[in-house]
């Protein structure tokens, strides 16, 4: 699956900061949880993918 693969490279980009690894599935647990209550179907994927990618430039901006 897609969204697999994403949080798969998220987890290689966050290699150097775990906590980044647990805080973004919390947010795409948080995601989910929220698009179930709304009952949002038509945007799921886009919104999973966002949840994913929110803070990815994290690592770097630490770097700096």
């Amino acid at each position: 699956m897609f969204i697999e693969k994403i949080i798969e490279e998220m987890k290689e980009v966050f290699k150097e900061i775990p906590f980044g690894i647990e805080h973004t599935l919390k947010v795409l647990e948080n995601a989910e949880y929220i698009m179930k209550g709304e009952n949002i179907q038509e945007q799921k994927e886009l919104l999973r993918i966002v949840a994913i990618l929110h803070d990815i430039g994290a690592v770097e901006a630490q770097r700096k």
